[in-house]
């Protein structure tokens, strides 16, 4: 589905007006066959045996060397175990899970024609109210309603996403734009968001480069250190267990002309006319006061006060910090 409005640039969570969004740089795939959860707990990071059906969780496919391939939301789709990740990946995961597959009882499937939107901003909660039976909550992140399920985020401030077929996608824009205030936009809004929360973006261009502790995964639940082997299991361990890891994903602002894309890499200044690499980006995104935001893979000791750039960028950037990691931990 494509919203006909005018696209603007991305806004914060603070200054976002309502916002029905497309999500057009995601996707939705999903599993079927009487072996789908026994083999993808033996692929992904997370122990789908404690998901609940009315909750999400965070997680990561790895490859043997422990590496993500790909980063998603898994949850349960209209009784089926079934996940989000961005699309430049999704052919890579497929490819990546049906490798293994030949001796199981197991079909995995891009939902290609089913809609994802967006809605985050002032009133979204309320607003949604009217227009869905049951929603989602903190508590129960994941509902399914008649024709369309909904999932909700608390980060970086309530925001959720609608999962449907393309008829009630359409009904559903029609109604918010007679009834409520709103705008549209595409998915760089969401992916705004996402750095602005936190979430990780693993896309084509970074799949296969980092552990998930990297990416702070750790920290959002999405590995278990109790459910035995799967892909990569051996080495992500290690890396936990004897302190490997010695990255951890941030938030970058800065301004300019010049805009990152996906690998560039981040310098700090260890002398008076010295720079050195200290990270890689992951994504970015211009966002409505001119500011260009930067989620980035950087090395975790990084002293306080360091002059940080983009290599081949005069323009210095400076660092944000994340408060999930006290919130997901208390």
């Amino acid at each position: 589905m494509k919203f006909i409005q005018h696209f603007t640039l991305p806004l914060s969570s603070r200054e976002l007006p309502l916002t029905l969004m497309s999500m057009e740089e995601w996707c939705i795939i999903t599993t079927t066959g009487p072996d789908a959860l026994s083999y993808m707990q033996g692929q992904l990071t997370s122990d789908i045996n404690q998901l609940h059906i009315n909750h999400y969780c965070h997680s990561a496919h790895c490859n043997a060397k422990g590496k993500m391939l790909t980063n998603l939301l898994l949850f349960f789709y209209k009784g089926q175990l079934s996940w989000i990740i961005r699309n430049s990946v999704r052919d890579i995961q497929i490819e990546a899970l049906k490798k293994y597959a030949i001796f199981s009882d197991f079909n995995v499937t891009s939902l290609d024609r089913t809609v994802i939107i967006g809605i985050a901003g002032h009133e979204a909660q309320s607003t949604l109210n009217q227009i869905f039976p049951v929603l989602p909550s903190i508590h129960c992140p994941v509902v399914e309603n008649t024709s369309s399920t909904l999932l909700h985020f608390p980060l970086p401030s309530d925001r959720f996403l609608i999962i449907t077929n393309r008829t009630r996608a359409i009904k559903l824009q029609q109604q918010l734009s007679k009834r409520f205030l709103i705008q549209f936009n595409n998915s760089k809004q969401w992916l705004a968001l996402d750095i602005e929360a936190g979430y990780p973006i693993i896309d084509q261009d970074n799949s296969g480069q980092f552990f998930p502790q990297a990416a702070n995964l750790h920290y959002m639940k999405a590995i278990s250190w109790t459910k035995g082997c799967y892909i990569g299991q051996e080495m992500i361990s290690r890396v936990q267990y004897r302190g490997i890891n010695k990255r951890a994903l941030y938030m970058l602002v800065f301004k300019s002309i010049y805009f990152p894309s996906c690998n560039y890499v981040i310098e700090m200044k260890c002398s008076f006319d010295k720079w050195k690499k200290c990270g890689k980006v992951l994504a970015a995104c211009r966002v409505h006061n001119g500011q260009i935001w930067v989620q980035a893979i950087l090395d975790y000791n990084i002293p306080s006060g360091s002059k940080l750039r983009i290599a081949g960028c005069q323009d210095l950037v400076s660092l944000q910090s994340f408060s999930y990691k006290e919130e997901r931990n208390s």
